[in-house]
C-alpha cells in the first residue's frame, strides 16, 4: 500500500459503489432502492478511522449516506462475517449503524461480511468491501440491506 500524499488527490475512484435496497417499512431507507456510484458520488472516509472502527461517508446530489462498521471492543476489523451487530459495539457485539440523509436507529441490529479489507501504513482505510442488513428498532423489523466497495484513492501524479 502507499501512503496519501498531503496534496488534495481525487476522494474517490471507479471502483467506490454504494448500492442500498430498502424493504417496504424500513425508516431508514424508506422502501427504496439507491445506487450512488463514481463519478456521480463522493467517497470519504472519516479521520478518526481506526483498525477496529471505520466509517465511510457516501454523498451523491441530495443523497448523503454514513456508514461506520466496528469490531467487537478490543479487536480489530478483519475479512469474516459479523453475524451479531448492533449500533453500538460492546465486547461480544460487533457494531454497524447506517444512516442516510438524516435518518438513522435508536436501535439498531444487523449483521454484516467484510470480504476485503486493508489499511494504509498511516492508518487509514485503503479498501473495503462489505455487505450489510440492518433493522432498526428490534432485530425483526424491515431492513435495510447493501453493498459497498470503497478504494482510497492513491498518490496523484
Amino acid at each position: 500500500m502507499t501512503v496519501r500524499p498531503s496534496a488534495d488527490p481525487p476522494a474517490t475512484l471507479a471502483e467506490d459503489v454504494l448500492i442500498l435496497t430498502s424493504d417496504l417499512g424500513d425508516v431508514v431507507g424508506e422502501g427504496a432502492i439507491s445506487s450512488l456510484e463514481y463519478p456521480a458520488a463522493r467517497f470519504q472516509t472519516a479521520a478518526q478511522a481506526t483498525l477496529g472502527r471505520i466509517t465511510v461517508t457516501a454523498t451523491s446530489g441530495d443523497e448523503h449516506w454514513v456508514l461506520t462498521f466496528a469490531a467487537p471492543l478490543g479487536q480489530q476489523l478483519e475479512v469474516g462475517s459479523y453475524d451479531v451487530a448492533e449500533r453500538v459495539p460492546s465486547n461480544l457485539v460487533a457494531g454497524l449503524d447506517v444512516r442516510g440523509d438524516g435518518g438513522g436507529c435508536s436501535l439498531g441490529f444487523g449483521s454484516f461480511t467484510i470480504s476485503a479489507i486493508s489499511f494504509e501504513p498511516t492508518g487509514s482505510l485503503a479498501a473495503l468491501d462489505a455487505v450489510f442488513d440492518q433493522a432498526c428498532e428490534y432485530p425483526d423489523a424491515p431492513a435495510l440491506h447493501g453493498t459497498l466497495t470503497y478504494r482510497a484513492p492513491g498518490p496523484s501524479g
